[in-house]
């Protein structure tokens, strides 16, 4: 019931939190460097295949060796999907870097695409961090502390708001790139000492 309640109360703080966020965002950088911002997170995203499913099958196998109180094995799941994951999308983001970038000169007109390509590696980095901090969370999950992980997650956007509040009027589309690695490693580091 409190794993329900607190997802419920987390999508839509969430809600608020992320229409407060566009709102500001369209005032402080514009409609054009948000669109720039949207296409190279939605290109870099198309990554997100090569976790090949160990962030979802986390949950499975740590709630079967708590449910045998087997927590060494709980550790050893988590610490084996992390090295993998780390890896594995580590690797395909480095080898998936030129295409993105050769997708990207093809849909974004050429006046503006050395703001997309200045801030790729960024994003790059970014989605690396959120792919972990996936592991972590499932982990979480299998451990049925949703209330936890919804908690990391509110104040993850929270913090994200605020980075962004912070970081985006100076820096406008390089300051979004750094508040998203930013709260993307706060949200990882919480994630793993939950």
């Amino acid at each position: 019931m409190v794993n329900a309640a607190s997802s419920m109360v987390q999508i839509g703080l969430n809600i608020g939190i992320l229409f407060v966020l566009y709102k500001f965002l369209l005032s402080s950088i514009g409609v054009e460097k948000l669109g720039i911002w949207s296409l190279v997170l939605a290109t870099s995203s198309v990554t997100m295949i090569s976790n090949f499913g160990l962030t979802g099958s986390i949950v499975k196998y740590v709630a079967k060796h708590l449910a045998l109180d087997d927590r060494e094995r709980v550790s050893l799941v988590v610490q084996t999907a992390v090295i993998s994951v780390s890896v594995l999308t580590g690797v395909a983001l480095m080898a998936s870097y030129p295409i993105i970038k050769w997708i990207l000169a093809k849909i974004i007109p050429s006046d503006v695409l050395s703001l997309a390509l200045a801030i790729l590696p960024n994003a790059l980095i970014a989605l690396w961090l959120m792919l972990l901090t996936g592991i972590f969370q499932g982990g979480l999950d299998g451990c049925q502390r949703i209330d936890i992980r919804n908690i990391i997650l509110l104040a993850a956007s929270l913090f994200n708001l605020i980075l962004c509040c912070i970081l985006a009027p100076k820096y406008q589309l390089m300051g979004l790139s750094y508040a998203k690695i930013l709260g993307n490693f706060a949200t990882l580091l919480a994630s793993w000492l939950a």
